[in-house]
């Protein structure tokens, strides 16, 4: 880095220039040419010419010869990092990495890196690594080149999910690798694309293995170019690579054969084929039809865009592998190297996929221990196979070149060995210092073509295809007097001159150690990184981790993206969320910066900054990385929060109705923020925030590192930590009783205080006043304690999700706008609307039937589950058909699937429906029904619903957890159910001071009725539980009172029968619903 400086100082005018988009020098020092011409465009609108080139501290940038100065791009300085700052008193730029700060101060007009006196003004930062962190850069770029060369955030990926199991390089270590040892020079010489991909409006396919795409490609030199068929899976990015004698139909069709067998082997079969109209492959059409394949072909004109992409992904990679090559490289080795290039690809997660194509397809994990050892092209030192009797004259290990490795052995390589100048298969090496005949030998291989003795390329596809058995049985038959009666592991290689650093791998369990960075995973000196699992949901934020689901929003609306990504849609707006959720933790003082030093060995959580996008507004968010706790240091109870029910809601919503009182809402901000932690919790703030930090409040800057993050001490709980919850819920609970409200012991989220109520949901509280004024006096209290609170505006607003219409005679609670988009996600199965949920079929479990594949029994049970929640809130007419379909999540049939369809279809010609709360009693009856011996088991079926006056509290429809004898049986396992809730919910109304004298139990058995009476079992009834005979101690102290209802008035009867006939369901749907 001192050259560069120095360089920079004596031989370097720069001028800083906003205007330019790339940074361009008048000579090529310091810089590699890329064989690339760029077009220039002058500021006077002149075109020249000038050669895309990479400065070794710039990085990439345009050499023109004509150009009147060297020009470094302001806009390319900060996408690239750079810290760029203007102070206005000087009047000049600072321009800094964490090597080298340069000031650009006025001259004239210009701003340059030379004052008037002609002193420059580049300074060393002199950044010192130590030799550990030198050495995990290299094993991290050592990683990145083995793997063929993804991106820097892929690569995280795959060690953040572990698809790469027992190597030591972390998530830090490949940030670590870029700032000792720059970019990726390969990368960049070779991933240069000329046009842009474009995308597809077509949906992508689910099913791996169901569609492929194919295509012809060329690769090699011109005179000698060879022949490659390339097919691609459309589900999980899957690529295969077949070299080809010529373009003769025979020679395609075989290829594709292979290609069809190889994903038969891990169960998946192939539907369709799509190519372009090459003649080799059309003229196969009928012969691939009788493969079970439909072959789909493009325009006249067309190209594959799958393939044609991957065409290009590979040949980018296999630049970028040559190179990192530093001998001739002979083109006999180029088919190995397509090989080898395709694995790398497949071992790497694409954008936008949570696994790798290897593992979608063999649902199996990369071991790095074992495959991930050595990269292609790399000479190391591999340990002979004894194959003959006489061992004493032959040597005991010999230099080769890796060409492949088999990822469904032991870790098998293919080695092109340098004196035998042929093939061979082998597993265990050495990294040892080449000698100079080594040396003087790879200089040679340029005529390494006529002498080698190449495997066939049948040995070729083992990269891919071959198991670990067949690798031995090819060993075997091609190495000539070959009688391999001994075991490899056992070897020993006197001759070696071994250190610390090249010991050898004797076999699996007894690895040596050696400077191999896939070895044993790291532990820092500081903490542990080991992933612990919690009750975060991933899904919901592409599998980042770091979000509790009490942050996303229950209808649905969610729109969470990166800072990277709220920048590029506005950068004002992302900005300023940025500001606006720093000074809210610092008004709040959530955080006291700390120096790394004064940390010890305690864990530092990592945080992550999130943009939440709601109509124009942007709301920013930092999250504090939970994931990473130890649960072992929290009892159960520290780590969990309770939230108010739906009854509870219910019951306030009839309460308001009935006394004349105003619900409303109120959403407490930033309320994590208010209660204090117990507990000692570091953690480190991400770059981005860390800079607006040190703007925002100067005093963090002594905190920030070489690596600008701030590392903070927590006094206040943070969104993302998993006992926030349960802190936050202990500080509001403590502050409503401070101002004199009593908590419900039915349900801990709902307290009173005379005739006000207020439920709490996480953040947001439903208050129940007599009046405008009460309202206003109870928000002023609770604003007191937590300022700025979010009140809800008139008559309508929404709650949990919930959306409350207040009018003079009635409260409706709807969810429209989460119907609305539940029947936008399923429109294409959605072809008309149905009158009732569900057919008189809906019981039967058809065996033999047809079951669903893995992404439409993923996609059957997403939509269930989002239906079950729409019927557990303000749908209870749909509450029964979900309740049977979710018994079968399991190994859905296309005939649930079609039940699930009719659901739909009903939804959707009733998506204005919702309760409705009208005046009329407070007291409680109830509804209870069953179903005897309607599950395929014999189960029955239990129904009740639960209501105050006209108004629906309570309703269920569940199977019997036991097989009753008789229907009398059935219909006493319900009421006793039924009974549970009654008696729940009337310690709730009478905790709120509402009494409720005997409650009402309704039923249309009068055997049942009988029964209770009696209270004790009858000559046929001995073998029933006594445990339901506890309705007789209630009846006898006067709490509940059983009736007769005929069947035809039993509203239970909706959630325990599929009602086919619409008028008579049409009947029960009002009374449920309160219409």
């Amino acid at each position: 880095m001192n050259d560069i400086y120095f360089k920079i100082k004596n031989n370097y005018p720069l001028t800083l220039d906003s205007a330019s988009s790339k940074h361009i020098m008048k000579s090529n020092i310091d810089t590699n040419d890329m064989n690339k011409n760029i077009k220039v465009i002058g500021f006077s609108g002149e075109n020249t010419t000038g050669k895309l080139a990479l400065h070794s501290l710039f990085g990439e940038c345009i050499v023109v010869s004509s150009a009147p100065r060297n020009l470094l791009s302001l806009s390319q300085l900060h996408d690239k990092g750079w810290k760029i700052k203007y102070n206005n008193k000087k009047d000049c730029f600072s321009v800094k990495n964490d090597k080298i700060n340069i000031v650009f101060k006025r001259n004239g007009n210009l701003y340059t890196n030379y004052d008037k006196d002609n002193n420059n003004t580049a300074f060393s930062l002199d950044i010192k690594y130590s030799d550990h962190d030198i050495l995990k850069a290299e094993n991290a770029r050592r990683l990145h080149n083995i793997c063929g060369h993804p991106n820097d955030p892929i690569l995280k990926n795959i060690l953040r999910k572990k698809q790469i199991t027992k190597t030591k390089v972390s998530i830090q270590d490949i940030d670590l690798a870029k700032k000792i040892l720059g970019p990726c020079q390969d990368c960049l010489i070779g991933k240069g694309t000329k046009y842009p991909a474009t995308t597809s409006k077509q949906p992508r396919s689910m099913i791996t293995g169901e569609i492929i795409h194919i295509d012809i490609m060329y690769y090699g030199p011109k005179n000698r170019k060879e022949i490659y068929l390339i097919s691609i899976d459309e589900a999980s990015g899957y690529v295969n690579t077949e070299l080809l004698k010529s373009h003769e139909s025979d020679e395609i069709l075989n290829a594709i054969k292979k290609i069809i067998a190889f994903y038969k082997s891990y169960n998946h079969c192939i539907r369709r084929i799509s190519s372009d109209r090459e003649l080799g492959i059309i003229s196969n059409k009928i012969d691939i039809n009788l493969l079970g394949c439909v072959l789909e072909t493009t325009s006249a004109e067309g190209h594959e865009r799958f393939a044609e992409r991957a065409i290009r992904n590979i040949k980018g990679k296999c630049r970028s592998i040559k190179s990192t090559i530093k001998y001739p490289f002979p083109q006999t080795f180029n088919k190995y190297l397509v090989k080898y290039t395709a694995q790398c690809i497949n071992i790497i997660p694409a954008s936008g996929r949570a696994s790798s194509p290897w593992i979608l397809v063999t649902n199996r994990s990369i071991n790095a221990r074992r495959h991930l050892r050595c990269g292609f092209g790399e000479v190391l030192l591999f340990a002979s196979t004894y194959l003959t009797t006489d061992k004493s004259d032959l040597p005991r290990a010999e230099y080769g070149i890796v060409l492949g490795i088999d990822l469904e052995s032991k870790g098998t390589k293919i080695v092109y060995l340098l004196e035998k100048k042929q093939l061979v298969y082998r597993n265990h090496f050495w990294r040892v210092q080449l000698t100079e005949d080594i040396k003087q030998a790879l200089q040679k291989l340029g005529l390494v073509n006529q002498y080698i003795k190449p495997i066939n390329d049948t040995d070729i596809n083992i990269l891919q295809n071959q198991t670990s058995k067949s690798i031995q049985n090819e060993i075997n038959s091609r190495e000539i007097n070959q009688n391999q009666n001994q075991n490899e592991d056992s070897i020993q290689i006197p001759d070696v001159q071994r250190t610390q650093e090249q010991n050898s791998i004797e076999n699996e369990n007894n690895i040596q150690n050696i400077p191999n960075i896939l070895i044993e995973p790291v532990e820092e000196n500081r903490y542990s990184l080991r992933r612990r699992r919690n009750n975060i949901d991933y899904r919901l934020l592409n599998d980042q981790g770091l979000v509790n689901k009490q942050t996303i929003n229950l209808n649905g609306e969610e729109a969470l993206f990166s800072i990277k990504e709220g920048r590029e849609i506005n950068l004002e707006l992302t900005n300023n969320a940025i500001d606006a959720e720093i000074q809210q933790l610092l008004d709040q003082d959530v955080f006291e910066g700390v120096f790394y030093e004064d940390i010890g060995n305690e864990q530092i959580l990592t945080s992550r900054f999130l943009v939440d996008r709601k109509g124009d507004k942007f709301k920013g968010r930092l999250v504090a990385g939970g994931h990473r706790q130890n649960r072992k240091e929290y009892q159960q109870w520290e780590t969990s929060s309770p939230t108010i029910s739906m009854q509870g809601i219910l019951c306030m919503t009839s309460i308001a109705i009935n006394k004349n009182s105003i619900l409303s809402s109120v959403d407490v901000k930033g309320a994590y923020l208010f209660a204090p932690l117990k507990k000692r919790v570091y953690m480190k703030l991400p770059v981005e925030v860390s800079e607006r930090l040190i703007e925002l409040e100067p005093r963090f800057d002594k905190y920030i590192d070489h690596c600008g993050v701030i590392r903070v001490r927590l006094k206040k709980a943070l969104y993302g930590l998993i006992e926030s919850g349960n802190l936050w819920y202990n500080h509001i609970k403590d502050t409503l009783i401070d101002i004199g409200f009593k908590q419900i012991h039915s349900d801990q989220c709902m307290f009173f205080r005379d005739k006000q109520i207020i439920g709490v949901y996480v953040d947001d509280l439903l208050l129940l006043t007599q009046t405008e004024e009460e309202k206003e006096q109870l928000i002023k209290e609770i604003e007191s304690y937590y300022p700025e609170l979010k009140r809800s505006q008139g008559n309508s607003f929404n709650y949990r999700g919930l959306e409350f219409k207040q009018f003079d005679n009635r409260i409706e609670i709807k969810q429209e706008q989460y119907t609305k988009q539940l029947i936008e996600e399923n429109k294409d199965i959605i072809k008309r609307i149905a009158r009732t949920p569900a057919t008189r079929n809906l019981f039967e479990n058809h065996n033999n039937a047809k079951r669903l594949s893995k992404t439409e029994q993923m996609k059957y049970q997403e939509t269930l589950a989002k239906i079950m929640w729409l019927s557990n809130q303000t749908r209870p007419d749909i509450k029964m058909v979900t309740s049977v379909l979710s018994g079968r999540v399991q190994s859905p049939s296309v005939h649930d699937q079609a039940k699930l369809q009719r659901i739909l279809q009903y939804i959707k010609g009733t998506m204005d429906l919702g309760l409705i709360f009208t005046k009329g009693s407070l007291k409680l009856k109830a509804y209870a029904d069953a179903a005897h011996l309607v599950h395929p088991n014999c189960h029955g079926h239990s129904g009740a619903i639960i209501k105050m006056g006209n108004n629906t509290i309570h309703t269920e429809s569940k199977k019997q957890r036991i097989v009753s004898q008789s229907s009398t049986e059935a219909e006493l396992v319900s009421l006793n159910s039924c009974l549970n809730n009654v008696l729940w919910l009337r310690n709730m109304l009478e905790q709120l001071g509402y009494k409720q004298g005997k409650t009402k139990m309704y039923q249309d058995n009068k055997s049942c009725i009988t029964m209770v009476h009696n209270g004790r079992p009858t000559k046929g009834t001995k073998h029933i539980r006594m445990r339901y005979f506890h309705i007789k101690s209630k009846m006898n102290d006067g709490t509940v009172k059983i009736k007769y209802k005929k069947t035809e008035k039993m509203i239970a009867d909706a959630f325990t029968k599929p009602i086919e006939s619409s008028v008579i369901f049409g009947k029960f749907r009002k009374k449920i619903l309160g219409m």
